[in-house]
């Protein structure tokens, strides 16, 4: 098995690539997984919602509602944050 040995600024800009692959196939992956389970098994979505945003499916309702009347997603994405950081503040566990 052959191996080589990298010095300088090359050897960060391998290894920095690779990760930008890897960050892309797992984007990629996450997608396809959402789009096929909404394809094949409508009723997944609302277990894949529950799965992935537990106990904030009305939060994520008031993202999709903002984004759906128009809000910009910047305004939308922050006031959706602040809303789970103040329901966790609400419930500690």
């Amino acid at each position: 098995m052959g191996y080589r040995i990298v010095y300088g600024k090359d050897a960060f800009a391998e290894t920095g690539e690779r990760k930008s692959h890897l960050r892309a196939m797992t984007a990629g992956f996450a997608l396809a997984l959402v789009v096929l389970v909404r394809i094949f098994w409508p009723e997944g979505t609302a277990v894949l919602r529950d799965v992935l945003l537990p106990g904030q499916s009305t939060a994520f309702s008031q993202l999709t509602e903002d984004l759906r009347a128009g809000e910009p997603i910047g305004d939308a994405v922050t006031a959706f944050c602040r809303s789970i950081v103040e329901e966790a503040v609400a419930k500690p566990d």
